[in-house]
Protein backbone atom coordinates (compact mmCIF):
# COMPACT_ATOMS: atom_id res chain seq x y z
CA UNK A 1 0.00 0.00 0.00
CA UNK A 2 1.20 3.56 -0.68
CA UNK A 3 0.48 7.12 0.28
CA UNK A 4 1.54 10.55 -0.97
CA UNK A 5 4.46 12.17 0.83
CA UNK A 6 3.42 15.46 2.31
CA UNK A 7 4.37 18.47 0.27
CA UNK A 8 6.13 16.52 -2.51
CA UNK A 9 3.32 15.25 -4.68
CA UNK A 10 5.16 11.93 -4.86
CA UNK A 11 3.52 8.79 -3.54
CA UNK A 12 5.17 7.12 -0.59
CA UNK A 13 5.20 3.60 0.77
CA UNK A 14 3.30 2.16 3.72
CA UNK A 15 4.50 -0.74 5.83
CA UNK A 16 2.20 -3.26 7.49
CA UNK A 17 2.30 -3.55 11.23
CA UNK A 18 1.11 -6.68 12.93
CA UNK A 19 0.01 -6.53 16.51
CA UNK A 20 -1.27 -3.48 18.35
CA UNK A 21 -2.23 -0.22 16.71
CA UNK A 22 0.68 2.14 16.33
CA UNK A 23 -1.34 5.32 16.86
CA UNK A 24 -2.47 6.84 20.19
CA UNK A 25 -5.55 5.87 22.14
CA UNK A 26 -8.09 7.18 19.62
CA UNK A 27 -6.06 5.94 16.59
CA UNK A 28 -7.19 7.20 13.19
CA UNK A 29 -5.60 10.17 11.45
CA UNK A 30 -2.70 10.82 13.80
CA UNK A 31 -1.94 14.51 14.24
CA UNK A 32 0.00 16.40 16.89
CA UNK A 33 -1.92 18.75 19.13
CA UNK A 34 -0.66 21.69 17.11
CA UNK A 35 -1.45 19.87 13.88
CA UNK A 36 -5.06 19.38 14.99
CA UNK A 37 -5.74 23.11 15.29
CA UNK A 38 -5.73 24.05 11.61
CA UNK A 39 -7.94 21.13 10.41
CA UNK A 40 -10.33 21.81 13.29
CA UNK A 41 -10.56 25.51 12.43
CA UNK A 42 -11.05 24.65 8.76
CA UNK A 43 -13.88 22.25 9.63
CA UNK A 44 -15.51 24.91 11.83
CA UNK A 45 -15.21 27.50 9.07
CA UNK A 46 -16.69 25.17 6.45
CA UNK A 47 -19.53 24.12 8.75
CA UNK A 48 -20.30 27.75 9.55
CA UNK A 49 -20.19 28.63 5.87
CA UNK A 50 -22.55 25.74 5.05
CA UNK A 51 -25.12 26.87 7.61
CA UNK A 52 -24.68 30.49 6.52
CA UNK A 53 -25.13 29.53 2.89
CA UNK A 54 -28.32 27.63 3.76
CA UNK A 55 -29.68 30.69 5.59
CA UNK A 56 -28.74 32.99 2.70
CA UNK A 57 -30.49 30.70 0.20
CA UNK A 58 -33.53 30.47 2.50
CA UNK A 59 -33.77 34.26 2.25
CA UNK A 60 -32.89 34.75 -1.41
CA UNK A 61 -34.49 31.84 -3.25
CA UNK A 62 -38.17 31.54 -4.13
CA UNK A 63 -40.53 28.77 -3.11
CA UNK A 64 -40.05 25.29 -4.54
CA UNK A 65 -42.95 23.11 -5.59
CA UNK A 66 -43.20 20.77 -2.61
CA UNK A 67 -42.65 23.21 0.28
CA UNK A 68 -46.21 24.52 0.27
CA UNK A 69 -47.66 21.01 0.69
CA UNK A 70 -45.36 20.26 3.63
CA UNK A 71 -46.43 23.45 5.38
CA UNK A 72 -50.13 23.17 4.52
CA UNK A 73 -50.46 19.62 5.84
CA UNK A 74 -48.60 20.42 9.06
CA UNK A 75 -50.54 23.65 9.62
CA UNK A 76 -53.89 21.86 9.23
CA UNK A 77 -52.66 19.16 11.57
CA UNK A 78 -51.50 21.70 14.16
CA UNK A 79 -54.51 24.00 14.02
CA UNK A 80 -57.40 21.59 13.50
CA UNK A 81 -56.03 18.09 13.96
CA UNK A 82 -56.84 17.24 10.32
CA UNK A 83 -54.72 14.37 9.05
CA UNK A 84 -56.51 13.26 5.87
CA UNK A 85 -54.44 12.86 2.72
CA UNK A 86 -57.01 12.05 0.02
CA UNK A 87 -57.83 15.68 -0.87
CA UNK A 88 -54.37 16.36 -2.31
CA UNK A 89 -52.01 13.84 -3.85
CA UNK A 90 -48.94 15.65 -2.51
CA UNK A 91 -50.20 15.15 1.05
CA UNK A 92 -49.52 11.43 0.60
CA UNK A 93 -46.67 11.04 3.08
CA UNK A 94 -46.32 14.41 4.82
CA UNK A 95 -45.37 14.25 8.51
CA UNK A 96 -45.44 16.53 11.57
CA UNK A 97 -41.65 17.05 11.45
CA UNK A 98 -42.58 20.33 9.71
CA UNK A 99 -44.58 21.62 12.70
CA UNK A 100 -41.55 23.64 13.95
CA UNK A 101 -41.44 25.37 10.56
CA UNK A 102 -45.12 26.24 10.86
CA UNK A 103 -44.59 27.51 14.41
CA UNK A 104 -41.64 29.66 13.25
CA UNK A 105 -43.81 31.31 10.61
CA UNK A 106 -46.64 31.83 13.10
CA UNK A 107 -44.15 33.42 15.53
CA UNK A 108 -43.00 35.80 12.79
CA UNK A 109 -46.62 36.75 12.05
CA UNK A 110 -47.31 37.28 15.75
CA UNK A 111 -44.28 39.57 15.91
CA UNK A 112 -45.79 41.78 13.21
CA UNK A 113 -43.76 40.49 10.25
CA UNK A 114 -45.73 40.83 7.02
CA UNK A 115 -43.06 40.80 4.33
CA UNK A 116 -43.53 37.59 2.26
CA UNK A 117 -39.78 37.03 1.94
CA UNK A 118 -39.28 37.33 5.70
CA UNK A 119 -42.14 34.92 6.37
CA UNK A 120 -40.69 32.46 3.88
CA UNK A 121 -37.32 32.76 5.62
CA UNK A 122 -38.93 32.09 8.99
CA UNK A 123 -40.65 28.96 7.66
CA UNK A 124 -37.34 27.68 6.29
CA UNK A 125 -35.19 28.59 9.30
CA UNK A 126 -35.41 25.22 11.13
CA UNK A 127 -33.70 23.54 8.17
CA UNK A 128 -30.46 25.35 8.96
CA UNK A 129 -30.72 24.21 12.59
CA UNK A 130 -31.06 20.59 11.44
CA UNK A 131 -27.96 21.05 9.30
CA UNK A 132 -26.00 22.45 12.25
CA UNK A 133 -27.09 19.48 14.39
CA UNK A 134 -26.07 17.06 11.65
CA UNK A 135 -22.61 18.57 11.18
CA UNK A 136 -22.06 18.74 14.94
CA UNK A 137 -23.03 15.08 15.30
CA UNK A 138 -20.65 14.07 12.50
CA UNK A 139 -17.80 15.84 14.29
CA UNK A 140 -18.54 14.55 17.79
CA UNK A 141 -19.07 10.94 16.72
CA UNK A 142 -16.04 10.78 14.44
CA UNK A 143 -13.81 12.41 17.05
CA UNK A 144 -14.96 9.99 19.74
CA UNK A 145 -14.72 6.83 17.66
CA UNK A 146 -11.75 7.59 15.39
CA UNK A 147 -9.67 10.74 15.96
CA UNK A 148 -9.77 14.56 15.88
CA UNK A 149 -8.15 14.56 12.46
CA UNK A 150 -10.76 12.21 11.04
CA UNK A 151 -13.51 14.31 12.67
CA UNK A 152 -12.24 17.46 10.96
CA UNK A 153 -12.05 15.65 7.62
CA UNK A 154 -15.53 14.10 7.89
CA UNK A 155 -17.16 17.36 9.00
CA UNK A 156 -15.47 19.31 6.22
CA UNK A 157 -16.63 16.77 3.63
CA UNK A 158 -20.21 16.87 4.93
CA UNK A 159 -20.22 20.68 4.98
CA UNK A 160 -19.11 20.73 1.34
CA UNK A 161 -21.97 18.47 0.22
CA UNK A 162 -24.17 20.76 -1.92
CA UNK A 163 -27.23 18.52 -1.50
CA UNK A 164 -27.21 18.95 2.28
CA UNK A 165 -26.88 22.71 2.05
CA UNK A 166 -29.55 23.00 -0.65
CA UNK A 167 -32.11 20.95 1.27
CA UNK A 168 -31.30 22.76 4.52
CA UNK A 169 -32.42 26.01 2.89
CA UNK A 170 -35.91 24.64 2.17
CA UNK A 171 -38.98 23.77 4.20
CA UNK A 172 -38.64 20.02 3.64
CA UNK A 173 -37.90 16.94 5.73
CA UNK A 174 -34.67 15.76 4.14
CA UNK A 175 -31.99 17.21 6.43
CA UNK A 176 -34.03 16.42 9.53
CA UNK A 177 -34.23 12.83 8.32
CA UNK A 178 -30.50 12.77 7.54
CA UNK A 179 -29.74 13.86 11.11
CA UNK A 180 -32.19 11.33 12.57
CA UNK A 181 -30.74 8.54 10.43
CA UNK A 182 -27.18 9.25 11.55
CA UNK A 183 -28.28 9.58 15.18
CA UNK A 184 -30.18 6.28 14.94
CA UNK A 185 -27.25 4.35 13.49
CA UNK A 186 -24.75 5.80 15.95
CA UNK A 187 -26.96 5.29 19.00
CA UNK A 188 -27.89 1.75 17.90
CA UNK A 189 -24.22 0.79 17.69
CA UNK A 190 -23.54 2.39 21.08
CA UNK A 191 -26.47 0.51 22.62
CA UNK A 192 -25.33 -2.78 21.11
CA UNK A 193 -21.78 -2.38 22.33
CA UNK A 194 -22.58 -1.09 25.82
CA UNK A 195 -26.25 -1.43 26.78
CA UNK A 196 -27.43 1.07 29.36
CA UNK A 197 -30.40 3.27 30.18
CA UNK A 198 -28.77 6.32 28.58
CA UNK A 199 -27.90 4.45 25.39
CA UNK A 200 -31.41 3.03 25.25
CA UNK A 201 -32.99 6.48 25.63
CA UNK A 202 -30.79 7.97 22.90
CA UNK A 203 -31.55 5.16 20.47
CA UNK A 204 -35.29 5.29 21.15
CA UNK A 205 -35.45 9.06 20.74
CA UNK A 206 -33.40 8.97 17.51
CA UNK A 207 -35.43 6.13 15.99
CA UNK A 208 -38.69 7.84 16.91
CA UNK A 209 -37.48 11.10 15.37
CA UNK A 210 -36.55 9.25 12.18
CA UNK A 211 -40.09 7.84 11.91
CA UNK A 212 -41.55 11.28 12.59
CA UNK A 213 -39.41 12.79 9.82
CA UNK A 214 -40.16 10.18 7.16
CA UNK A 215 -42.08 6.93 7.15
CA UNK A 216 -39.32 5.49 4.97
CA UNK A 217 -37.41 5.19 8.24
CA UNK A 218 -38.92 1.71 8.27
CA UNK A 219 -35.95 0.79 6.07
CA UNK A 220 -33.62 1.51 9.00
CA UNK A 221 -34.91 -1.60 10.74
CA UNK A 222 -33.48 -4.14 8.26
CA UNK A 223 -30.40 -1.94 8.08
CA UNK A 224 -29.87 -2.39 11.83
CA UNK A 225 -30.53 -6.15 11.76
CA UNK A 226 -26.93 -7.11 10.80
CA UNK A 227 -25.47 -5.35 13.86
CA UNK A 228 -24.70 -8.66 15.64
CA UNK A 229 -22.60 -9.68 12.63
CA UNK A 230 -20.93 -6.31 12.04
CA UNK A 231 -20.12 -5.60 15.70
CA UNK A 232 -19.90 -8.96 17.49
CA UNK A 233 -19.72 -8.81 21.28
CA UNK A 234 -18.91 -11.40 23.89
CA UNK A 235 -22.21 -12.73 25.15
CA UNK A 236 -23.20 -14.05 28.54
CA UNK A 237 -26.68 -14.81 29.79
CA UNK A 238 -26.66 -11.58 31.79
CA UNK A 239 -25.44 -9.28 29.00
CA UNK A 240 -27.84 -10.76 26.44
CA UNK A 241 -30.80 -10.28 28.79
CA UNK A 242 -29.72 -6.74 29.64
CA UNK A 243 -29.27 -5.84 25.97
CA UNK A 244 -32.71 -7.17 25.02
CA UNK A 245 -34.27 -5.29 27.94
CA UNK A 246 -32.77 -1.95 26.91
CA UNK A 247 -33.67 -2.54 23.25
CA UNK A 248 -37.28 -3.11 24.33
CA UNK A 249 -37.18 0.12 26.36
CA UNK A 250 -35.80 1.97 23.32
CA UNK A 251 -38.59 0.68 21.09
CA UNK A 252 -41.21 1.77 23.62
CA UNK A 253 -39.65 5.23 23.74
CA UNK A 254 -39.63 5.39 19.92
CA UNK A 255 -43.36 4.57 19.96
CA UNK A 256 -43.94 7.35 22.50
CA UNK A 257 -42.02 9.84 20.33
CA UNK A 258 -44.02 8.94 17.23
CA UNK A 259 -47.32 8.99 19.13
CA UNK A 260 -46.45 12.29 20.78
CA UNK A 261 -45.53 13.90 17.46
CA UNK A 262 -48.98 12.96 16.14
CA UNK A 263 -50.51 14.04 19.48
CA UNK A 264 -51.75 10.47 20.07
CA UNK A 265 -54.69 11.15 17.76
CA UNK A 266 -56.77 8.45 16.06
CA UNK A 267 -54.89 5.47 17.43
CA UNK A 268 -57.80 3.06 17.73
CA UNK A 269 -59.47 2.89 14.32
CA UNK A 270 -59.80 -0.55 12.68
CA UNK A 271 -57.83 -1.15 9.50
CA UNK A 272 -61.00 -1.68 7.46
CA UNK A 273 -62.04 1.95 8.07
CA UNK A 274 -58.80 3.54 6.87
CA UNK A 275 -59.10 2.96 3.11
CA UNK A 276 -55.60 1.52 2.86
CA UNK A 277 -54.30 1.03 -0.70
CA UNK A 278 -50.94 -0.75 -0.55
CA UNK A 279 -50.78 -4.48 -1.14
CA UNK A 280 -49.50 -5.25 2.34
CA UNK A 281 -52.04 -3.24 4.33
CA UNK A 282 -55.01 -3.90 2.07
CA UNK A 283 -54.47 -7.66 2.43
CA UNK A 284 -54.06 -7.26 6.18
CA UNK A 285 -57.31 -5.25 6.33
CA UNK A 286 -59.17 -7.97 4.45
CA UNK A 287 -57.86 -10.72 6.71
CA UNK A 288 -58.21 -8.77 9.98
CA UNK A 289 -60.69 -5.96 9.32
CA UNK A 290 -61.25 -5.20 12.99
CA UNK A 291 -57.56 -4.97 13.85
CA UNK A 292 -56.50 -1.59 15.27
CA UNK A 293 -52.75 -1.10 15.25
CA UNK A 294 -51.41 0.94 18.20
CA UNK A 295 -50.03 3.75 16.02
CA UNK A 296 -51.57 7.05 14.90
CA UNK A 297 -53.81 6.79 11.86
CA UNK A 298 -51.89 9.55 10.08
CA UNK A 299 -48.64 7.64 10.48
CA UNK A 300 -50.20 4.45 9.14
CA UNK A 301 -51.81 6.17 6.15
CA UNK A 302 -48.51 7.88 5.31
CA UNK A 303 -46.70 4.54 5.35
CA UNK A 304 -49.48 2.99 3.29
CA UNK A 305 -49.35 5.82 0.72
CA UNK A 306 -45.59 5.47 0.47
CA UNK A 307 -45.87 1.73 -0.17
CA UNK A 308 -48.70 2.20 -2.68
CA UNK A 309 -47.04 4.94 -4.72
CA UNK A 310 -46.11 4.01 -8.26
CA UNK A 311 -42.33 3.82 -8.58
CA UNK A 312 -40.35 5.09 -11.56
CA UNK A 313 -37.25 3.40 -12.90
CA UNK A 314 -34.29 3.83 -10.56
CA UNK A 315 -30.65 4.20 -11.46
CA UNK A 316 -29.49 1.24 -9.39
CA UNK A 317 -26.21 -0.17 -10.69
CA UNK A 318 -24.62 -3.18 -9.01
CA UNK A 319 -21.41 -4.72 -10.33
CA UNK A 320 -21.80 -2.87 -13.62
CA UNK A 321 -25.39 -4.03 -14.29
CA UNK A 322 -28.40 -1.69 -14.09
CA UNK A 323 -31.49 -2.88 -12.23
CA UNK A 324 -34.22 -0.33 -13.01
CA UNK A 325 -36.83 -1.85 -10.72
CA UNK A 326 -34.43 -2.64 -7.89
CA UNK A 327 -33.24 -5.93 -6.44
CA UNK A 328 -34.36 -7.72 -3.33
CA UNK A 329 -30.83 -7.85 -1.90
CA UNK A 330 -30.10 -4.11 -2.37
CA UNK A 331 -29.87 -3.17 1.29
CA UNK A 332 -27.95 -6.31 2.21
CA UNK A 333 -25.52 -5.46 -0.59
CA UNK A 334 -25.12 -1.91 0.73
CA UNK A 335 -24.59 -3.10 4.31
CA UNK A 336 -21.94 -5.62 3.28
CA UNK A 337 -20.27 -3.02 1.06
CA UNK A 338 -20.09 -0.48 3.88
CA UNK A 339 -18.82 -3.16 6.25
CA UNK A 340 -16.01 -4.09 3.86
CA UNK A 341 -15.18 -0.38 3.46
CA UNK A 342 -15.01 0.00 7.24
CA UNK A 343 -12.76 -3.05 7.51
CA UNK A 344 -10.43 -1.62 4.90
CA UNK A 345 -10.37 1.78 6.58
CA UNK A 346 -9.67 0.11 9.92
CA UNK A 347 -6.67 -1.68 8.42
CA UNK A 348 -5.31 1.65 7.24
CA UNK A 349 -5.90 3.29 10.60
CA UNK A 350 -4.68 0.58 12.97
CA UNK A 351 -2.32 -1.80 11.17
CA UNK A 352 -0.38 0.48 8.84
CA UNK A 353 2.66 2.63 9.46
CA UNK A 354 2.81 5.68 7.22
CA UNK A 355 6.27 6.86 6.15
CA UNK A 356 7.68 9.53 3.84
CA UNK A 357 9.60 7.23 1.48
CA UNK A 358 8.84 7.45 -2.23
CA UNK A 359 6.97 4.54 -3.80
CA UNK A 360 8.24 3.89 -7.31
CA UNK A 361 5.35 1.62 -8.45
CA UNK A 362 2.72 4.24 -7.67
CA UNK A 363 4.80 6.93 -9.30
CA UNK A 364 4.85 4.76 -12.42
CA UNK A 365 1.10 4.15 -12.08
CA UNK A 366 0.43 7.87 -12.14
CA UNK A 367 2.50 8.18 -15.31
CA UNK A 368 0.62 5.25 -16.87
CA UNK A 369 -2.60 7.24 -16.84
CA UNK A 370 -1.28 9.34 -19.72
CA UNK A 371 -0.66 6.31 -21.96
CA UNK A 372 -3.15 5.01 -24.50
CA UNK A 373 -4.82 1.65 -25.05
CA UNK A 374 -2.70 -1.48 -24.90
CA UNK A 375 0.40 0.34 -23.66
CA UNK A 376 -1.49 1.58 -20.61
CA UNK A 377 -3.05 -1.83 -19.92
CA UNK A 378 0.30 -3.58 -20.19
CA UNK A 379 1.97 -1.04 -17.91
CA UNK A 380 -0.79 -1.22 -15.27
CA UNK A 381 -0.64 -5.04 -15.24
CA UNK A 382 3.13 -4.90 -14.70
CA UNK A 383 2.67 -2.52 -11.77
CA UNK A 384 -0.10 -4.69 -10.32
CA UNK A 385 2.22 -7.69 -10.43
CA UNK A 386 4.98 -5.75 -8.65
CA UNK A 387 2.59 -4.63 -5.91
CA UNK A 388 0.89 -8.05 -5.75
CA UNK A 389 -2.53 -6.42 -6.18
CA UNK A 390 -4.46 -8.66 -8.55
CA UNK A 391 -7.43 -6.32 -8.91
CA UNK A 392 -5.44 -3.11 -9.39
CA UNK A 393 -5.81 -3.05 -13.16
CA UNK A 394 -9.61 -3.39 -12.94
CA UNK A 395 -9.82 -0.72 -10.25
CA UNK A 396 -7.54 1.62 -12.23
CA UNK A 397 -9.61 1.16 -15.38
CA UNK A 398 -12.88 1.81 -13.53
CA UNK A 399 -11.76 4.81 -11.49
CA UNK A 400 -8.87 6.56 -13.22
CA UNK A 401 -9.58 5.86 -16.89
CA UNK A 402 -13.38 6.14 -17.08
CA UNK A 403 -13.37 9.47 -15.24
CA UNK A 404 -10.27 10.92 -16.89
Amino acid sequence: MCHGAEGTGVPSCVESQSGDAISPACDGLVLSRRGQILPGLLALALATAAVGHALWSAWAEGWTYDEAFHLQWSERFLDAGITERASEERFNSKTPIMVPNVLARKAALAAGVSDPRALRFAARGPGALWLALLLGTVYVVTRRWISPGAAALATSAAALDPNLVAHASLATTDVAFAFATLATLVSALALWRRPSLGASMRFGAALGLAFVAKVSAVLLLPGLAPLPLLAPCEETAGTARRRLTWIAVALILAWVVVGGAYMFREMDRPLAELGLRSGLFSRLARVLPGLALPVPEAFLTALDASLASERRDWNIVILGARHATGVWYYFAFRVVGHWLSMRGASQGLHRIKWTGRSCEPLTDLRAAASLDGEARDRRVHEIAARLRLQHLSTFFERVAVRHA
